[in-house]
């Protein structure tokens, strides 16, 4: 791997990457892999199917085995400083003001919903199937 150490101890991977990630070819050259995960793997030993690496440094780029830990994707996810996870997580409000706390607040698989706008856009669908009905 072709890789610089910055003053951090990072060692940041300088071929190709797609989305800040470290991608080479692993598994013998057949597929492109996360330069993360490939020195784990050979200086750390194997990644459990149901845990995930998080880069503690924050640098994408990094391939330094010892500036990451195994965690759950949910644990991964909610650690992130940036990206939509990020930002939703920190959400007071719906786009229209509503607050997103306690009685005002759904979740469900897709995240949390405003139950304000989400029994709003109920009502208004069903009046259009009413009327729908009706002509």
């Amino acid at each position: 791997m072709r890789c610089i150490e910055t003053e951090s101890g990072c060692w940041e991977y300088q071929g190709s990457l797609t989305n800040g990630y470290a991608r080479l070819r692993g598994d013998g050259g057949r597929r492109k892999v996360f330069g993360h995960r490939l020195a784990w793997e050979s200086l750390r030993g194997p990644i459990p199917e149901e845990l995930t690496y998080d880069h503690l440094c924050q640098n994408r780029a990094c391939v330094n085995p010892w500036h990451g830990e195994l965690v759950p994707m949910l644990t991964n996810i909610r650690r992130a400083t940036r990206g939509m996870a990020h930002l939703n997580r920190h959400k007071q409000a719906c786009p229209q003001g509503h607050p997103l706390e306690s009685d005002n607040l759904v979740r469900s698989a897709k995240g949390r919903i405003c139950r304000t706008c989400r029994n709003e856009t109920n009502k208004r669908y069903r009046s259009r199937k009413k009327m729908e009905a009706a002509a």
